[in-house]
């Protein structure tokens, strides 16, 4: 418990005093217990002390306890246990008991502090002594709480904060209040919130001079951070955690808390979807308890290090560590604390499979009593473990329970949402679908609530985005497939795909490109009306603003702060409908799920269809790998050429690329031949795949039957079909090629790109007969900031350089330029976190280098580079997502320009197609050729040579 962060467990000291003993000790009087403890005290405990002060021996006890020398603190408490006949005064016999108590509390020995912690309280109350009462309270309700009597450990807790304000000792009084909130007394949420948030208001204005000041205003920080990540309110959370850190880092005493803290934020960054900036918050945490043998801090922090080997797929890693936090820990916990461990080692056992050995944790666990000790907020993998063991109806009471106490307690968040997912899963198992379909619903309001209350940041969103995408909406989205709700289904599939995205394209479009105010911050919704005793995160707002503390999150150095302050609302289904009438082209909506694939089919003026195919996603993502990126027969941009070989068309990927149209196209392949039109909004690993490359039973790529353009969410989609607004007057272009190179780069193999320069000038040049003005850059005059001025003016931007993409960190992801300066944003890589800074009016991107079109597929879409040009206002984005080759790229790229912008006008990805097309038929001719040491040779046609480049966005 929190309240006690700094009292642990030890061994050795002095001995307990046999069990009957401490029975009478609290039945007795105050004089009696004392007369009783001097007679069974040790002969040394009742020699005369050394004349020193009475003062400075309890000075000697207190720091002797505060550096855990129990040994030592009990040697030089003992003489000063009272005898019979002792000349001490009641207040001094008080003040050895207290210190006695805590003694056995630091060992662990909770119930053995009771007697004395009575005795001293009825004493300190006889002769008048406030402070030392609300002391003596304090330790007694710790005692309770590790006793399990959360009732009686409130009442006491709220017996000391009266004292200490009789004390006039303000900050304790404020750290008693907080820690009555503890205990089972206030059910309420909202009540318990509204306490911590009274004791904040009692430290307003206070100064805080001593270490156990700095602990009071910390901790009350810390829980008020706990509440409000439990309610799903994660910028106050975070403000809340990081005014707490200074005043409990300031102290060597508040180590403790500060390893608790630790935790807490670790916990955020994870909830967050960061789970490798949870981990140093984590290790801080356990090298602080190690340090100071702080065994229930060490449980929590292993705990929270287990949940991350589970995030990362480490799951037997995982269950030995909980397996040894059992053995190692669950002996010296509080009784609640021990089946928690116990709880969480049995979930981890079903996660690898050991069904009976979790099924026989858990029946242990709930002979021992359990469920009856644990808030409803730790049971959830009683639900799991029941559903394994196909005990439904038991399964079913717990679920029931975990709703109704979530709901009683006004409980919110992450947790609501999760109890309301598992008792759907076992409603489904009890063939009760409709049933199953609302908590589902509630669940995913549960989500939404929380979105609405995030950081206005792209990062946090970005984060949040894809813990939904990782444990709700996957089991959301295919049990409404399941239950034959396929529209609901899509709408279910939409509210998972691209959230952040499009909050930053609806910001884009609003022009709102600035900070929220502290009006605007402080008005956002943060709690629900109708909650008993309604608290105001106003106040909270105003102790971080007192402490310096921001709501602004701490951005990794491989990120950037991009803020977030607009939500868009997800387009319904009758607007999904529109779009599909409006664009004269076939939907198809896909979500990767882990035992099948679905499509949504939306087709101009017909019925949207769902199509459930049957493959894993094992299976996906391995044909992906094989037909997704096959390799190049010739020199990709800056490889030095090799001799291509003629050969057939046929070749390891192509049975992959036949496989994939038969699962992802044939089902619907007619009316995408009709229509001559496909919009497709990919999810998972299909966000990867180029669908132009698929091949029919005839051996013809889906290409030559129609255009293919990408979309990362319908929502997104609709958002860049509005038209940007510019001038009407000429278009204007800048166009790139084979920029300088910095020596950095140059060093580390980017080689110069003559191929580039050729396409770049081919460009222009096809642009100027289309009436199109073009700055052409190349070579040092293509530097960042030449780009940056060029294309803030621009509604072509063409760039063919180098692309470098990471995997790990998108935002540092860049385009390779010249070097205009010694400035970060002159160093020549223009990244991914630059391009979302800039404003851009572009109705074209193109980003002619390798795999421009490529990044991590996460709960927001394929970030990168794509990614980032749209944010920055470009309405469609022509990327690849593979190597180019310069060998087609030099011809493709101006035949796609004649096309769009020709006599027979086409949309980007018919005018990509007519391109594409055109390149293959020239390609199976033998037309194309390449110069080699013994003369040209003609390159044999491959979907290495042109499928990779893809239209992304509007038409």
């Amino acid at each position: 418990m929190r309240g006690h962060a700094r009292h642990g467990s030890g061994t050795g000291g002095l001995l307990t005093p046999p069990a009957r003993l401490v029975v009478a000790l609290r039945r007795m009087p105050a004089a009696a217990a004392l007369a009783l403890l001097c007679a069974t005290a040790s002969p040394s405990a009742r020699e005369p002390a050394p004349a020193r002060s009475w003062a400075a021996r309890l000075v000697e006890i207190d720091e002797l306890l505060a550096a855990r020398d129990f040994d030592a603190a009990a040697s030089a408490l003992a003489p000063l246990l009272p005898s019979p006949g002792s000349s001490s005064e009641p207040r001094q016999q008080a003040d050895v008991l207290l210190r006695l108590a805590r003694l056995h509390r630091a060992q662990g020995r909770h119930a053995d502090a009771e007697a004395p912690l009575r005795t001293a309280s009825e004493v300190y109350a006889a002769v008048d002594q406030p402070g030392e009462l609300g002391e003596t309270w304090r330790e007694l309700a710790g005692v309770h709480w590790a006793l399990g009597r959360q009732v009686d450990a409130s009442l006491t807790y709220e017996q000391a904060a009266h004292a200490f304000a009789r004390a006039g000792r303000i900050h304790d009084q404020a750290g008693a209040l907080r820690s009555s909130t503890y205990g089972t007394r206030h059910a309420s949420r909202a009540a318990r919130q509204a306490i911590r948030l009274q004791a904040l208001a009692l430290l307003a204005g206070l100064d805080d001079i001593e270490p156990s000041h700095r602990y009071a205003r910390g901790t009350l920080l810390h829980d008020i951070g706990d509440a409000a990540f439990a309610d799903g309110r994660y910028a106050d959370a975070d403000g809340a955690y990081r005014a707490a850190e200074p005043l409990l880092d300031a102290d060597v005493e508040n180590r403790r808390a500060l390893s608790l803290l630790l935790t807490s934020r670790g916990r955020l960054e994870r909830a967050h979807g960061y789970p490798d900036r949870a981990r140093p918050f984590y290790e801080r945490a356990l090298s602080l308890q190690q340090a100071t043998s702080y065994d229930d801090g060490i449980s929590q922090t292993l705990n929270a290090l287990a949940v991350l080997h589970q995030l990362e797929g480490r799951d037997i890693e995982a269950r030995d560590l909980l397996r040894q936090v059992v053995e190692r820990y669950a002996g010296n916990a509080p009784p609640w604390r021990a089946h928690l461990m116990r709880l969480n080692a049995a979930a981890a056992m079903l996660r690898v499979g050991d069904v009976d050995d979790a099924v026989a944790a858990l029946d242990a666990y709930h002979a021992a009593g359990g469920d009856a000790q644990l808030g409803v907020i730790h049971r959830l993998p009683e639900v799991d473990i029941l559903l394994a063991a196909g005990r439904l109806t038991r399964a079913l009471a717990v679920a029931d329970a975990l709703v109704e106490g979530a709901e009683q307690q006004a409980l919110a968040g992450e947790f609501r949402a999760q109890a309301h997912l598992r008792r759907a899963t076992v409603l489904q198992r009890l063939a009760r679908p409709s049933a199953a379909l609302d908590d589902l619903a509630r669940a995913s309001a549960q989500w939404e609530a929380m979105r609405r209350t995030l950081t206005a940041s792209d990062y946090v969103k970005r984060g949040f985005a894809e813990v939904t995408a990782r444990t709700f909406y996957p089991r959301y989205v295919q049990a409404l497939a399941a239950a034959r709700a396929p529209l609901r289904a899509l709408d279910a599939a939409e509210l998972a795909r691209a959230r952040a995205f499009a909050d930053l394209l609806a910001q884009q479009q609003a022009d709102t490109w600035r900070p929220p105010t502290d009006a605007e911050a402080s008005a956002a919704p943060r709690w629900r009306e109708g909650e008993g005793d309604r608290v105001s995160s106003s106040d909270v707002r105003s102790e971080l603003a007192q402490r310096g503390a921001s709501l602004t999150p701490s951005i990794p150095p491989a990120d950037v702060a991009i803020d977030s302050l607009v939500s868009a609302t997800p387009l319904p289904l009758d607007d999904m409908r529109q779009v599909a009438d409006a664009e004269h082209a076939i939907m198809a909506v896909y979500w990767q799920g882990e035992h099948e694939t679905l499509v949504w089919v939306l087709r101009p003026g017909a019925d949207v269809a769902l199509h459930r195919i049957a493959v894993d996603a094992a299976t996906l993502r391995r044909l992906v790998a094989e037909g997704g990126a096959p390799p190049a027969l010739t020199t990709v941009r800056g490889a030095p050429q090799t001799p291509p070989v003629r050969r057939a068309t046929r070749d390891a990927g192509s049975e992959a690329r036949a496989r994939l149209h038969a699962l992802l196209i044939a089902p619907f392949g007619d009316a995408v031949a009709r229509q001559q039109r496909l919009v497709v909004v990919p999810h998972g690993v299909l966000a990867r795949l180029s669908f132009a490359t698929l091949v029919d039973r005839q051996g013809r790529y889906l290409v030559e039957r129609a255009s293919v353009r990408y979309a990362p969410s319908l929502t997104v989609l609709q958002q860049l079909r509005a038209p940007s607004p510019r001038q009407p007057r000429p278009m204007r272009a800048v166009v790139v090629g084979d920029p300088q190179v910095p020596q950095g780069l140059e060093r580390g193999g980017l080689a110069a790109l003559p191929g580039a320069r050729d396409e770049a000038m081919a460009v222009a040049k096809t642009l100027g007969t289309q009436g199109i003005a073009s700055e052409v850059l190349t070579g040092t005059d293509a530097s960042e900031s030449a780009l940056r001025a060029s294309a803030a003016q621009a509604d072509i931007v063409h760039v063919a350089a180098h692309g470098i993409i990471s995997d790990t960190h998108p935002m540092t992801s860049f385009l390779a330029l010249a070097t205009s300066g010694s400035r970060d944003d002159e160093d020549g890589r223009l990244t991914a976190g630059e391009v979302h800074r800039l404003r851009l009016h572009a109705e074209l991107v193109v980003l002619s280098g390798c795999r421009t079109a490529d990044g991590p597929v996460t709960g927001d879409g394929l970030s990168g580079l794509t990614r980032a040009f749209f944010a920055a206002g470009a309405r469609t984005v022509l990327a690849s997502f593979w190597d180019l080759p310069d060998a087609t790229a030099e011809r493709l790229l101006p035949a796609f320009y004649r096309a769009w912008q020709g006599e027979t006008a086409a949309d980007k990805a018919q005018a990509l197609r007519r391109a594409q097309v055109r390149l293959i038929g020239q390609l199976r001719r033998g037309q194309i050729t390449v110069p080699t040491r013994v003369g040209p040779m003609a390159i044999a046609e491959h979907p290495a040579l042109w499928g990779g480049l893809a239209v992304m966005g509007a038409r």
